[in-house]
Parts: C-alpha cells; structure tokens; sequence
C-alpha cells in the first residue's frame, strides 16, 4: 500500500522531468533562432535530443507494464547517446 509520501514524491519526479523537458525545449528554439554563432546548431540539436531523453524518462516511470517499461529505457538509452554526440559536437565547435 502507498502512503502518502510515496504519491507525492512520484508527482514530483515527473513534474521536475516535465518541467526540466518544457526547459530544453526552450533553450532549443532559442538556440535555432540565433544558429549564426558559433556552435548554436549542436546545441540546439543537443538539447532536443535531451528533451526527447526526459520525454522517455517520463513515459518509462508513467507505465505499469514491465514490457513498455523496457520499450521507454531503450528509447531513452537511444536519445542518451545521440544528446552526447550532439553536445560533443557542440563543445568543439565553440572552442
């Protein structure tokens, strides 16, 4: 049985996830919008990338059924990697 608690802290990881995700979001279309300078595009891709990882992070913890559980997982696993090359790509373009 839940207590109380465990609802409270469950609605505030996926608040902050939700929250968090709303952030790279913003920070990707500010970053598009100024893709003149130097290293806004990896950005830019980065933080989508990032926020579709959150996205998965959110799905995973909403589902109940062990089988989807691990469909989200990869599909965070697969955005994890693809925001890493995406912000690399973005570290040495600013340099």
């Amino acid at each position: 049985m839940e207590t109380l608690l465990d609802i409270d802290f469950y609605a505030l990881n996926i608040w902050l996830a939700f929250q968090t995700s709303c952030f790279l979001f913003a920070l990707a279309i500010y970053s598009w919008r100024r893709r003149s300078v130097p290293g806004a595009l990896p950005f830019a891709a980065g933080a989508l990338f990032a926020k579709l990882s959150i996205v998965g992070i959110l799905c995973e913890h909403a589902t109940a059924e062990p089988a989807m559980a691990a469909f989200w997982l990869r599909f965070q696993l697969f955005w994890h990697l693809s925001a890493t090359l995406a912000i690399t790509g973005f570290i040495f373009d600013y340099i």
